[in-house]
């Protein structure tokens, strides 16, 4: 009881000090702990440059006033990095915690190249290639949609998008992992309603018709189909995905009928 009532009888102390002390030194910022998990050359080369910014922001700044907003405004110049985490450490520090995004998606442009995505579905990078920058291996292409958007900013243009990257979401969940399993993802139909064939590393091919109606559930089933097949049966064939009557109908196929059409 004696230290709950300490406790409180020194913060009650310290707010009243900032109260009467306004800018004094002791509450001015003069440390920036930098906390970056950080893979990439690339992502490592930008946290060094936010090193000094982030310094710069929040020199001299009253630790009572400060938030992450203008913060944010920096990390727009920097897509592939996140803010997962900002703290204040009385008196006069602050805690910023990054994480790099990794890249999944590579989504083809009309002008030509790739929109690089990320889990978050901001364009991380605009290029002409399709290796993830940290392992040099392709990223998933996503075909058949019009769209445009720049660094930093979430793609637009198809609402197809929408479902596609809802439906690529959940099977990343259910995969561990989209880009270790999946190729490609490509939209076969825009009307009378969407229609989508997902490569799997393997061979087979998953079709998923309409996504954007029970799309967690198309997309729970389609990988539960996937991953009952027995390693021959995934080499070749079909995995179609439809609903009706609110229900999500999974059917297998060694043969695809669907494909070259």
């Amino acid at each position: 009881m004696y230290k709950k009532f300490l406790t409180i009888f020194l913060t009650a102390i310290l707010f009243l000090a900032a109260v009467f002390l306004g800018g004094a030194t002791v509450f001015r910022i003069d440390e920036v702990a930098l906390m970056a998990t950080v893979v990439s050359d690339e992502a490592k080369a930008d946290v060094n440059k936010l090193q000094e910014e982030i310094e710069a922001l929040y020199d001299g700044e009253s630790i009572f006033s400060v938030d992450e907003t203008a913060l944010m405004d920096v990390l727009k110049g920097y897509p592939y990095v996140r803010l997962t985490g900002f703290e204040k450490s009385y008196p006069n520090k602050i805690i910023v915690s990054l994480l790099e995004e990794a890249e999944l998606y590579a989504v083809e442009r009309a002008e030509g190249g790739f929109y690089i995505v990320g889990a978050s579905g901001i364009v991380l990078d605009i290029r002409n290639f399709n290796q993830n920058r940290l392992d040099k291996v392709a990223n998933v292409i996503v075909s058949g949609l019009t769209l445009a958007g720049k660094k930093g900013e979430i793609l637009t243009g198809d609402d197809c998008w929408a479902a596609m990257f809802a439906l690529c979401a959940e099977m990343d969940k259910k995969l561990g992992g989209i880009r270790n399993n999946v190729v490609s993802v490509e939209v076969l139909s825009k009307t009378p309603e969407a229609f989508y064939k997902v490569t799997m590393r393997e061979g087979v091919k998953i079709y998923v018709s309409d996504p954007a109606v029970m799309t967690e559930e198309k997309a729970q089933e389609a990988m539960d189909a996937y991953m009952a097949l027995s390693n021959e049966q995934r080499m070749t064939g079909r995995i179609t995905v439809r609903s009706a009557d609110n229900e999500v109908l999974v059917a297998y196929s060694p043969e695809d009928e669907f494909e070259g059409n």
